[in-house]
């Protein structure tokens, strides 16, 4: 069974967003971890698992930057592939990450009516979860 171009270009597209969500989340997730624990054993191993994270989250990235890179050139092909419903996906998912973004904030300016809250770690959770949840509801809308 062959496969057109549009369909190998959008299983790349998944590919590389399911790649960056998973390098995302190990990356950006060990400096919430890093914080409240400070074992002396922890933080060598957490330097390693962040790089591993990192170089996840760059690798597809340039994957993404290839795939740009390819359909800038073929206009019908990026029209095919970046159409109406990849955009209205696009904006679904920034909804989402945006009411997981007030929704979290909600939620911590309640619990600080009750205890004291380091604001760098209200701020890493924040920023976290919001990116977090863009790049889960983009492949959760982008699955068919």
């Amino acid at each position: 069974m062959e496969t057109s171009m549009i369909e190998k270009l959008d299983a790349a597209r998944s590919s590389f967003l399911k790649w960056a969500t998973v390098g995302y989340a190990i990356w950006f997730g060990t400096y919430i971890v890093a914080d409240p624990f400070f074992l002396p054993e922890i933080p060598s191993v957490i330097q390693w698992i962040r790089i591993l994270g990192w170089l996840i989250l760059a690798v597809s990235g340039i994957r993404a930057i290839k795939l740009k890179r390819e359909l800038r050139w073929d206009k019908k092909m990026r029209g095919a592939l970046e159409g109406e419903l990849h955009q209205y996906n696009l904006r679904k998912s920034f909804q989402t990450g945006f009411f997981v973004v007030m929704g979290v904030t909600a939620v911590f300016l309640m619990v600080s009516l009750f205890y004291t809250i380091p604001a760098l770690l209200v701020t890493k959770v924040i920023l976290y979860l919001g990116g977090l949840t863009v790049l889960i509801s983009k492949m959760f809308y982008n699955r068919d």
